[in-house]
């Protein structure tokens, strides 16, 4: 499930992880492996553009952003809204666990 991303400066989120199928299955049914391929979002791994989407309703709005691939890194991570990296100081990123309450989609306490 992807994670939203909450802007350091601003605390909008208009981003979310990259949550694509980062996995292989094996054929042998010995389960699945990382596909180096994907570049999914782990809090662990530098930040990179490739990590991250622009949420619904802004890419109907046309919104600009950084371009999602592995070029663009740390301070060019920039919330689209007020300008913020959303790489802090210690090169993490603010995530929001989501959970579902009621239909609704809600940060977890």
């Amino acid at each position: 499930m992807p994670l939203d991303v909450q802007c350091w400066g601003c605390g909008g989120i208009f981003h979310e992880t990259n949550d694509e199928d980062g996995w292989i299955k094996l054929d042998d049914g010995g389960g699945e492996i990382p596909n180096p391929r994907v570049k999914r979002f782990f809090p662990d791994k530098p930040a990179t553009g490739s990590m991250f989407k622009l949420k619904e309703p802004y890419t109907s709005y046309g919104w600009d952003t950084f371009p999602h691939d592995e070029s663009v890194t740390g301070e060019a991570l920039e919330c689209p809204s007020c300008g913020a990296p959303y790489v802090n100081a210690s090169g993490k990123v603010q995530v929001v666990r989501q959970r579902l309450i009621r239909g609704e989609r809600q940060a977890a306490a």
